[in-house]
């Protein structure tokens, strides 16, 4: 009966020592900087997808929004987008970026968390996650007249009679897409 009751102890104290080290797990990892970093970091590349590259014409696709634009300049970075089809009264979108640019606001995100760590402030980490997700956005190619951005960069009518419109935010990423810009205005429908 002890051998027993020894046994079960020591499979209480077990437990007790796993749900101790798993509420110290979560308090740690959602009060300091980095996990909550590499959670802001995770979601935001999660929502990307990379245009696809025809591997002999070296043509660029973005599948779910029927472009097709001409090989990237060797100085462009990868392509990444998100595609939002039409629902309701609103416009399907893509939001395309690239690389570089999430990596930019990825830099940022990292130094303002830094910061905060070093001056015991964890709101400086949240001032630098508007930057980051307006890199990830990128800029808005719209199909339709209804959604309306900050700034048109570029407006065309596709071979399938689509709108396209390209817009920048208002708010500016700390990597310069013009270059971009100037890339999607070549886009075709296909």
């Amino acid at each position: 009966m002890a051998i027993a009751g020894i046994g079960v102890l020591a499979v209480l104290i077990l437990v007790a020592q796993v749900a101790l080290d798993v509420h110290f797990w979560r308090v740690d990892r959602y009060t300091s900087g980095e996990p909550i970093t590499s959670i802001i970091i995770e979601s935001v590349e999660a929502l990307h997808k990379p245009a696809v590259i025809e591997p002999v014409s070296k043509k660029v696709y973005l599948p779910d929004a029927n472009l097709v634009l001409p090989p990237q300049p060797a100085t462009m970075p990868n392509l990444l987008y998100t595609y939002t089809p039409s629902f309701d009264s609103v416009d399907a979108e893509a939001d395309v970026t690239v690389t570089n640019a999430v990596s930019v606001g990825v830099s940022k995100l990292r130094d303002a968390e830094g910061q905060g760590l070093v001056n015991r402030d964890s709101s400086t980490l949240f001032t630098a996650v508007p930057g980051l997700q307006v890199c990830s956005r990128g800029l808005h190619v719209v199909f339709g007249t209804k959604t309306k951005y900050d700034h048109l960069l570029s407006s065309k009518t596709l071979a399938d009679g689509r709108t396209m419109d390209v817009y920048s935010e208002k708010t500016a990423c700390a990597y310069d897409l013009t270059p971009l810009a100037n890339y999607l205005a070549q886009a075709q429908s296909y």
